[in-house]
This record gives structure tokens, sequence and C-alpha cells, in this order.
């Protein structure tokens, strides 16, 4: 198997992923045994939460087996369309490796069920987004972008701070009167699907909303102290780090790179810029959105690598693969 990540061909990047996917299912299955955590007096628990939650506790071991599809599915999802898109100054497939890795350090936890789901839609969002960002706007690419942003504070009520801002981020840079109503329309129907359901079984319609916005404003339902352990604070760190530096890089070497790439680190960078401060200063903070924040920046950290060469490129891998896997075990 070739080490240098930037020189894999499609086969070692599957099997990295897949590697990584036996990791993750062996934690999911070792999990099985192990005590629930308990939700914290006060926490927001989303919709989607409490009943994926439930689904957890009553299917311990289908849950642990449907781990497998769902990592496949957000790994696969947004690194294809990275590698599609030519974010970089050469073609490589690192991005398949450097997510797999990323994901099983990040949900490898009590949680690991709802975090693969926030992935998988995050994925999906972020993927239709960069496709969607090229001289011609696929309408249903955007409109379905919006969709899986709209659909993330069911999940985690801090997220509602992104299903707020990449629209907001989207329509300033698209500016046309089509694109903004495309932009609207999807990122609201998921909220406007769950007031009405909720209406329907004899709720408020914005009793609600109201919830959702509730959720953003109050401590996450597992504190993130129980998350950020050791190896996985030193993995977020590291790529944090990878990333700035990949930004710097980005900004020395953007004239080398597509007019089109350059919309895609735009709109990755700006909303760095704009998620980071917003989730710093909520009380809803959760490990979910350490997981969003990591899959915008992986998105850009193969950049420095291909330019540091195949030592530095084959070191930096094998750390960020011994790092996740302790990580992972380290729950």
């Amino acid at each position: 198997m070739i080490i240098d990540v930037v020189r894999h061909k499609f086969a070692e990047a599957l099997l990295t992923m897949f590697f990584m996917a036996v990791v993750l299912m062996a934690v999911s299955l070792a999990m099985l045994d192990a005590e629930a955590v308990a939700v914290a007096e006060g926490g927001a628990i989303a919709p989607l939460r409490l009943w994926l939650d439930e689904v957890v506790a009553g299917h311990p071991l289908l849950s642990a087996f449907a781990t497998l599809p769902l990592f496949v599915y957000a790994v696969l999802t947004i690194s294809r369309a990275v590698v599609r898109v030519g974010m970089y100054t050469s073609s490589t497939m690192a991005p398949i490796a450097l997510y797999a890795i990323s994901v099983v350090a990040l949900v490898s936890c009590s949680q690991v069920i709802p975090l693969l789901v926030v992935a998988s839609l995050f994925a999906l969002a972020i993927a239709r987004l960069i496709r969607s960002l090229g001289p011609s706007v696929r309408a249903h690419r955007l409109f379905t972008s919006m969709i899986a942003f709209g659909a993330l504070p069911l999940v985690d009520g801090s997220l509602l701070a992104i299903s707020v801002l990449m629209p907001l981020l989207a329509i300033l840079l698209r500016r046309t009167v089509r694109e903004t109503v495309i932009i609207l329309a999807g990122a609201l129907l998921p909220t406007f699907i769950f007031c009405y359901l909720s209406w329907c079984f004899g709720g408020s319609f914005v009793g609600a909303a109201q919830l959702l916005i509730d959720n953003m404003l109050n401590p996450p339902c597992v504190p993130l102290s129980d998350y950020l352990h050791l190896p996985r604070l030193i993995f977020v760190g590291l790529l944090l780090l990878t990333q700035l530096i990949a930004t710097l890089f980005y900004i020395s070497e953007r004239v080398s790179i597509s007019l089109g790439a350059r919309s895609i680190w735009l709109i990755l960078i700006l909303s760095l810029l704009l998620i980071i401060p917003a989730f710093v200063m909520l009380p809803s903070f959760s490990a979910a959105s350490i997981l969003a924040v990591a899959m915008i920046s992986v998105a850009m950290i193969p950049l420095p690598i291909l330019r540091l060469g195949g030592l530095s490129g084959s070191l930096y891998f094998l750390i960020m693969l011994v790092l996740s896997i302790v990580t992972a075990i380290s729950w």
C-alpha cells in the first residue's frame, strides 16, 4: 500500500476507507455493553436526536451495523465531490482517506449514530453546494444542498447556526433572484415540515419553530467534556492547524487554481470564519459542531500536503491515522 496519501490511487483510498470502517464498527460493537451516557439536566435534545436515541436503545446491534453504510455514504459523498471539482494544483485521491480517518476519530463515542447522521447530511449539503458553484447552476443540486442544511438542526440544536449562515452566504455569493428563491425554499422546507407535522399531531406550529431556537440557546444533551478527551483534542488541533496552513498556501497560490475552484475555496473559508465564532459563542456547542467544522476543513488540507512533498505527506498521514485509531479506541 502507498503510504504517501497524495499518491493514493482509487484502490488505496478505498482500502483505507474500508479499514477505518472496520475500526468504527468494532468500536460500535464494543459499545454494546457500555452504560448509556446520561443526558445532562437542562440539555437540549433535537427532535430527530430523541428518535435516534430511542432507536439505538431499542436496537443496539442493528444500530452498530448501521454505522457501516452511514460512514461509507458520508465519506464517499463529500470526498467524491471534492475530488471532482479540482480544488488543488494537481489531482489526488487524498480526500477519501483523510475524510475516512477524520470521521472515525470524531464520531467514535456514545453518540455514534446521531453523529453519523449529521456527517451524512453535512456531506450531502457540502457536496451538492460545491457542485453547484460552477458558471451554470443546476437548481436541483442547490435545492437539495439547502434541504440538507435545513435538516441539520433537527438532529443537533447547535447546527441551526449552520442552517442559517450557509444559506445566507450562498445568497451573497450567487446574488440572483432565482437562486435566492431556491436557497430559501430549500433551507426552510425541513423546518416547515417539522412545524406542520407538530401542528397536525396537536402541537403548536410556532412552538415547534421556537423549540429549534431554544435548542440552539441551551447546552447540548451530552456535555462536551465527555466528548473531548486528550487524543481527540490533539486530533482536532492538528486538523485545524493544517487547515490554517492550507489557507495560507491557497492565498499564495490561488492564481494557479481554476476560477471555479477559487469560488469553492472562498465559500469554504468564509463559512469557517462565520461558523467557528458562532459555535464558540453558542451554549449549544457540541460534538456535532466540531464534526461540521472538521468536514469543511478536511476539504482544504490536501493542498499543503501536495506542496510539501512525499515524505511530509506520508508522515502526516501516518500521524493522523494513528491518532484516529487511538481516539476511536479511547472512548
